[in-house]
């Protein structure tokens, strides 16, 4: 992808395919806004994971090739925002979520010995 800074300020990528030839253009600005009220929404409504697909849908309605796009700057929000800002606030209270969450990954068995 390639930045290029338009003349009335929204900022525009071309978007290439694996030969290097130009597909589609994504608004970058549009790419921000929806990926951050995408995490935002799905943290809003992190009990009810029912509610996560419509959320979801309507984040990317129309979206086509830009789709990809809103979903990662939605996942950098979410992990590099939201969930650091919990993190840090459990680990203030003592609690060392990042552990556990670091345990899981790496296939450790979590809870140790596992579910009772």
């Amino acid at each position: 992808m390639s930045d290029d800074q338009l003349e009335d300020g929204a900022h525009e990528a071309i978007i290439y395919d694996e030969d290097g030839l130009p597909v589609a253009v994504a608004d970058l600005d549009r790419v921000s806004t929806r990926g951050m009220w995408l995490a935002f929404a799905l943290a809003a409504e992190s009990g009810h994971l029912e509610r996560f697909t419509p959320i979801i849908n309507d984040a990317l309605e129309g979206a086509g090739d830009e789709a990809q796009y809103i979903l990662t700057a939605a996942l950098h929000t979410l992990g590099g925002l939201l969930l650091n800002d919990a993190l840090t606030i459990a680990e203030s209270a003592g609690v060392d979520m990042r552990g556990t969450i670091r345990a899981v990954r790496d296939g450790e068995d979590y809870p140790p010995g596992g579910r009772a």
